[in-house]
């Protein structure tokens, strides 16, 4: 095998077996908990992702509402954001405004201390996406008291809300 194949075999085999573990359950009923844990787990494999992220805008939106938590903390990264505002968006509406804002909003009250400024706009900006103004006001109100300059910042990205 060259050097290049021997970098890439450990991806090319997490990823047939993903999809081995999806093929397996071509009917979920009854196996949703497993297969929610299955992406779960390979939505925090670097490698593997990008792939997830993918193939959950195929499935149904269950999978998308079970894992809201940890695509909100996703969305934070800029390399993220897109594939994950595009699943939320797949929600029905009244389905995103239930559960989008209080899982962002217990992100932005964590303690993780990879929680920055960028957390803030990236929730900001998931919120005008998805058309959630009374959590995009809700929001702005909360950066707008808080202690951190750069996260006040968010109030003048926002300037019409």
């Amino acid at each position: 095998m060259t050097e290049t194949a021997d970098l890439y075999e450990p991806l090319l085999a997490d990823i047939r077996d993903l999809y081995e573990q999806v093929r397996r359950r071509t009917n979920l009923r009854g196996h949703e908990d497993e297969a929610v844990r299955t992406y779960r787990a390979a939505l925090w494999k670097l490698k593997l992702k990008g792939q997830t992220l993918r193939y959950l805008g195929t499935t149904s939106t269950e999978f998308t509402v079970a894992l809201v938590d940890d695509l909100v903390i996703l969305a934070g990264n800029d390399g993220d954001f897109g594939a994950v505002a595009e699943l939320l968006g797949r929600l029905a509406y009244h389905h995103a405004r239930e559960i989008v804002p209080p899982a962002a909003f217990k992100r932005l009250e964590s303690e993780d201390p990879e929680l920055d400024s960028l957390d803030w706009y990236r929730m900001a900006d998931l919120f005008d996406y998805l058309g959630l103004y009374d959590a995009l006001r809700e929001l702005i109100a909360k950066a707008r008291d808080h202690i951190d300059g750069d996260v006040r910042g968010v109030v003048d990205a926002y300037p019409d809300v």
